[in-house]
């Protein structure tokens, strides 16, 4: 059986976790990381030497790190095609969307959750211009989900940051596309359980 290592109220846990029970995936979680510690040991270091969750040992002692590494592997091993398409270009929008949602969304919304409540207002701008930018796309592509109409890997990459855009109480503008994704979201049982109920 795989064992993963994180927490439940990790965002990059969170969306492994997701597509764990999605799959129906069986696995071993040995809670790590934050208030549980455990990332420094020589066990964890050979997982992932950069000591964060979360972490996933195969069933034969290898080790893979990176959430999104993780989500490729689990969807192209137990589930081809269906929440990563083979179709190489279709593959790659999801990746596309991936990737921007690492570099242009996540990195604006992380300063802004973690400066002091006193000084957020001049970081909200720049989060506010990469959901607008979401929002913008979804409303221009008319598409359920990010990369079609079908959830993929790019939907449980979005998600924590999605479901923390709504969490913010500082005044912010109404993105209608973004507010219908999100109602989307919110009609997965497997949404509400591993972002919603457990993500802050």
């Amino acid at each position: 059986m795989i064992t993963l290592y994180a927490r439940r109220d990790s965002s990059n846990s969170a969306k492994v976790l997701w597509l764990l029970d999605e799959l129906g995936q069986a696995f071993d979680l040995r809670l790590t990381g934050g208030k549980f510690g455990g990332t420094d040991t020589p066990q964890f270091r050979k997982l992932n030497p950069f000591g964060k969750v979360p972490a996933l040992e195969l069933e034969d002692g290898r080790g893979l790190f990176e959430s999104q590494a993780i989500l490729r592997y689990l969807a192209a091993e137990d589930s081809p095609g269906a929440l990563w398409p083979e179709e190489p270009v279709a593959r790659a929008r999801v990746d596309g969307w991936m990737d921007w949602l690492t570099t242009a969304l996540v990195p604006p919304l992380g300063r802004y959750r973690k400066a002091a409540p006193a000084d957020r207002a001049p970081l909200l701008d720049a989060v506010t211009a990469a959901f607008t930018a979401l929002d913008a796309q979804l409303r221009a592509e008319g598409f359920d989900y990010i990369a079609g109409n079908d959830l993929t890997l790019a939907d449980l990459c979005a998600a924590p940051a999605v479901h923390r855009w709504f969490l913010i109480t500082d005044p912010r503008p109404d993105l209608p596309a973004l507010a219908a994704y999100h109602a989307r979201l919110r009609g997965h049982d497997t949404y509400l359980r591993h972002i919603e109920a457990v993500i802050s």
